[in-house]
C-alpha cells in the first residue's frame, strides 16, 4: 500500500482563527505548548497585541473551568507569564501533592507523596519540599505522620528552590541554620523566583511537633525566632496522627490542625510564595495529600 504524504503546513488554512482556538480548547497546556511549535499562526502573538491563538485558547480554557478558589490561587504575573503557564499551574493545583524534592536521608514509599526518614534520633535530619508552588489564595494540606520514634519533626512552609543537581549524599538544614539561603547556595538556589516574595521577611516557618512551637527564619541571618509559642499551640505526640496547615496568603496566616480540629494561626505577616516542607529530625514515615481548606 503506497504511503500517505505528510499533511502540508497549512492542513488548518481552511478553518478561521475562533474554529481552531475552540478545537484547541479542547489541549492540556502541555499539548498546547506543542501545537504552538508547530507554526507561526499557532504561537506568534497576533496583529494589534493580541496574544497568539495557543495562548488565548489556554485563557478560554482557565476562565471557563477554574473555580473560584482556583481563579484566587492563581493569580497572572502580568507581562511575565502567558495564560498557557497559569493553565499548566491550574492543572498542577489539581493534581495529589507530591514531597518531590528529597535530600539525604529520605526515599519516598510507594508512592511521590509518602517519604521515609530512616536516620536515628542523634542525626540533624534532613528536609523533603513539595516542588508545588502557592502563590495566592488558600491551600491546606494534611499530613499523615506515623511509625516516628520521637515527635522531633518540623512541618511548615518554605520559599520555593531548585535542587541543582541530583545528589543525595548531603543534607539540607533550614531549620537548623539561620543562614540556610547562603550556607547551601552551590547546590539550593532561591533566586529562580525571589522576586514573588513580596516584602515580608519570613521565608521559611515551621511547626515542631515536641512541643507545638513555631521556628521562623529569613534564611539570610538577617531575623529569625526560635520556640515562639502561639495561642493553642500544641504538641504533636508520638502517636500516629494527621497535622493539617492552612496557608491563607490573601491573610497572611498560617493555621495549624491536629486531627481535623483546629489549634491556632501559627504565624501571620506571610507574602508572597511558598511551597509546603517537612523536617523530620527522627525516623517517621510522612505522607501528604491536598484537601478542602476548611472554613
Amino acid at each position: 500500500r503506497a504511503k500517505l504524504p505528510p499533511p502540508s503546513t497549512d492542513a488548518f488554512s481552511p478553518l478561521g482563527d475562533e474554529a481552531v482556538a475552540y478545537c484547541a480548547s479542547y489541549l492540556s497546556a502541555c499539548e498546547l505548548v506543542q501545537l504552538g511549535r508547530t507554526c507561526r499562526r499557532f504561537g506568534a502573538g497576533r496583529d494589534g497585541g493580541q496574544p497568539s491563538l495557543v495562548d488565548g485558547a489556554a485563557r478560554q480554557i482557565f476562565h471557563e473551568t477554574a473555580t473560584v478558589n482556583e481563579e484566587e490561587c492563581l493569580p497572572r504575573y502580568e507581562g511575565e507569564e502567558t495564560h498557557v503557564k497559569v493553565l499548566n499551574e491550574l492543572e498542577g493545583l489539581r493534581k495529589p501533592l507530591e514531597l518531590d524534592i528529597l535530600f539525604g536521608g529520605v526515599s519516598h514509599f510507594g508512592s511521590m507523596a509518602t517519604i521515609q526518614f530512616n536516620r536515628c534520633i542523634d542525626d540533624e535530619g534532613s528536609a523533603i519540599i513539595s516542588s508545588h508552588v502557592m502563590r495566592s489564595g488558600r491551600h491546606y494540606a494534611k499530613f499523615k505522620v506515623k511509625q516516628m520514634t520521637s515527635d522531633e519533626i518540623n512541618i511548615g512552609i518554605i520559599r520555593p528552590l531548585l535542587k541543582k543537581n541530583d545528589r543525595m549524599d548531603f543534607d539540607f538544614h533550614p531549620v537548623v541554620w539561620e543562614d540556610f539561603i547562603t550556607r547551601y547556595e552551590s547546590d539550593v538556589d532561591f533566586t529562580i523566583r525571589s522576586s514573588h516574595w513580596g516584602d515580608g521577611n519570613v521565608n521559611c516557618c515551621t511547626y515542631y511537633g515536641v512541643d507545638g512551637s513555631c521556628w521562623w527564619s529569613s534564611g539570610e541571618g538577617t531575623r529569625h525566632e526560635f520556640n515562639v509559642e502561639w495561642s493553642g499551640n500544641q504538641s504533636m505526640g508520638v502517636d500516629p496522627c494527621k497535622m493539617g496547615l492552612l496557608l491563607d496568603l490573601k491573610a497572611g496566616t498560617l493555621a495549624v490542625y491536629k486531627n481535623s480540629r483546629r489549634l491556632g494561626i501559627m504565624m501571620r505577616g506571610l507574602t508572597g510564595e511558598y511551597c509546603w516542607m517537612v523536617t523530620p529530625l527522627a525516623e517517621c514515615m510522612i505522607s501528604v495529600e491536598r484537601a478542602v481548606p476548611p472554613e
